[in-house]
């Protein structure tokens, strides 16, 4: 029994989400989000509403950037959204990369966390030289919701972590908080836990009892 407990131990943080979840606001276009970093992989949910959302980032050394785009399944075009990538330069700004509707193939995706449905883009995977960088993410119509993610060094979050992550998730999605906890992430690990403390009481009851009785 006491193996089991173990073993659930480091089964709980293993099912946990692998990035964390920030949510994104910005009520005006002159509004920029500052990221510290940009290897730890991470998503920002965010609402497009009437703007592009914009993300400025600093690297002081050479540093594998990347990043993907999804939107929610349903969302009518979403295939239109679009992710550019700027680098602040002496004469202005220079395009580093850019991914639009018709440079993509997008595909269906699940997350295994959340269990919620997306199309995402491809990855876009380069080493970035030392500088300030700019991220845009829009559409045509600059409305709707999407997810930026970036890094790609994975951190597990554990189990209140990923709850947090879900639930972060789902608001930023414009979803109720409902659904985290009917989420198998959330819902498995206690079962199992007092599954195990049941069974460790039953069998201390019934060694208690054959002491007891000899």
């Amino acid at each position: 029994m006491i193996r089991i407990f173990i073993a659930l131990l480091l089964f709980i943080p293993a099912i946990g989400q692998a990035a964390e979840v920030v949510q994104v606001e910005q009520p005006s276009p002159f509004e920029i989000t500052n990221l510290e970093g940009v290897s730890t992989e991470r998503w920002f949910v965010g609402q497009l509403e009437d703007f592009p959302e914009t993300f400025e980032f600093e690297l002081t050394e050479p540093t594998v950037f990347k990043a993907q785009v999804m939107v929610p399944a349903g969302t009518p075009d979403a295939e239109r959204t679009s992710l550019i990538t700027i680098k602040e330069v002496a004469r202005g700004v220079e395009e580093v990369m850019r991914r639009t509707a018709r440079s993509e193939t997008w595909e269906s995706f699940t997350d295994p966390v959340s269990g919620l449905e997306f199309i995402e883009s491809n990855y876009y995977e380069d080493r970035l030289e030392p500088g300030v960088y700019r991220i845009e993410v829009s559409n045509p119509d600059n409305a709707g919701y999407y997810v930026l993610k970036l890094g790609n060094e994975e951190a597990s979050r554990g189990y209140f972590g990923t709850i947090k992550d879900i639930k972060t998730l789902r608001a930023g999605l414009g979803l109720g908080p409902v659904g985290t906890y009917t989420n198998m992430h959330v819902i498995v690990p206690p079962l199992l836990l007092v599954t195990v403390l049941i069974g460790a009481w039953w069998l201390w009851r019934r060694r208690k009892n054959s002491v007891d009785e000899q």
